[in-house]
């Protein structure tokens, strides 16, 4: 996973200016949202950012 930047629950909320609560019980869990690219357990998760910001893009775009 070289050039890859990993981003957990507190920095996703931070991209996307919600809580981190928000981030762990409703927008982690949409069909949509980009999966993980490691979970090592329930609350330690990383995704790569750049699949977040494309994902809040295409949000924004659909309104």
């Amino acid at each position: 996973m070289i050039g890859v930047r990993k981003v957990g629950y507190t920095q996703i909320a931070d991209i996307l200016g919600v809580s981190r609560t928000h981030v762990v019980n409703r927008i982690s869990k949409q069909p949509d949202f980009p999966k993980p690219i490691i979970r090592v357990s329930r609350m330690t998760v990383w995704w790569d950012e750049r699949d977040i910001w494309e994902w809040a893009r295409k949000r924004a775009q659909k309104g």
